[in-house]
């Protein structure tokens, strides 16, 4: 795994809330999705999965499927730390002056569903 520990100061909302980022290591040389795993200052830790709209399309078009809804989805573009930063920015953003709470957009990752490398 690959983890994030200090981010641009584009987005203030992920480095006020988040400490660290985590994400398989190979998923920023693939097109498809990846998971994200996010542990806040706060103590909680989410995940969520970042699917390339790319990607979606492709599996929509191989399934025949009319609709795609996965849980923790973030949509981006292509899979880049820049695009993760800029999702969880929108969530952050959205949960602290929005009326959400992040858990609306993640999945709280609690005891044995908790990732291993997120203490």
């Amino acid at each position: 795994m690959t983890h994030v520990q200090t981010f641009p100061q584009t987005y203030p909302l992920v480095q006020e809330h988040i400490g660290e980022i985590y994400i398989p290591d190979s998923a920023l040389k693939e097109l498809g999705n990846t998971d994200v795993f996010v542990h806040l200052k706060d103590g909680r830790e989410l995940g969520f999965t970042v699917f390339a709209l790319p990607n979606i399309q492709q599996l929509m078009n191989q399934n025949a499927l009319e609709a795609f809804v996965a849980p923790g989805m973030l949509v981006v573009t292509r899979v880049t730390w820049d695009a993760i930063f800029c999702a969880l920015e929108e969530c952050l953003r959205l949960s602290v002056g929005g009326g959400y709470s992040l858990e609306h957009f993640g999945i709280l990752q609690t005891g044995a569903d908790a990732e291993e490398p997120i203490a």
